[in-house]
């Protein structure tokens, strides 16, 4: 069994790659798919109440974000495991991604953003994973446009 990263915010486009995962198990793959919320990191000039409501906080945000994709994953009867981590978003990916030997990445072009801005970019420039994974080769990524097809194109091989 393959294992298929699939980062999500909670936008449109992350569902797209999840319901994407989900016709590439449905066409045959075996594939266990996991769901990765990336929250940015705590400040560290906090007191711990500070830490802990901050914390509390994301923790809520991250299982608001993985819901539905996980809703999705379970009515397709798609294994799926959740995975919250904090930092930057791009080098999260690729780290989880390399750790749980995933077999590709797969993402939506657009995400939520720091803000919450439905519509900002997700990974652009240095950000994007695919163009982070230097000297990484044998992974890859698929990106899920934010076009009314849902259709997925241009897979990057980290390298």
């Amino acid at each position: 069994m393959v294992e298929l990263l699939v980062p999500v915010d909670g936008s449109k486009p992350a569902l797209r790659a999840v319901r994407h995962a989900i016709r590439l198990a449905e066409g045959g793959l075996r594939a266990r798919v996991l769901l990765l919320n990336v929250q940015p990191e705590l400040p560290r000039s906090r007191s711990r109440a500070e830490k802990r409501s901050d914390m509390l906080r994301q923790l809520e945000a991250a299982d608001e974000a993985v819901q539905p994709a996980a809703a999705l994953l379970e009515r397709a009867g798609v294994a799926h495991e959740r995975c919250l981590r904090s930092g930057a978003a791009a080098e999260t990916i690729l780290e989880l991604a390399r750790e749980k030997h995933c077999a590709a990445i797969v993402m939506g072009t657009r995400g939520l953003g720091r803000r919450g801005r439905a519509g900002a970019r997700l990974g652009r420039g240095k950000d994007r994973p695919a163009r982070s994974g230097a000297g990484h080769a044998g992974e890859v990524a698929t990106a899920c446009r934010s076009a009314t097809s849902n259709s997925c194109c241009g897979r990057d091989r980290l390298r």
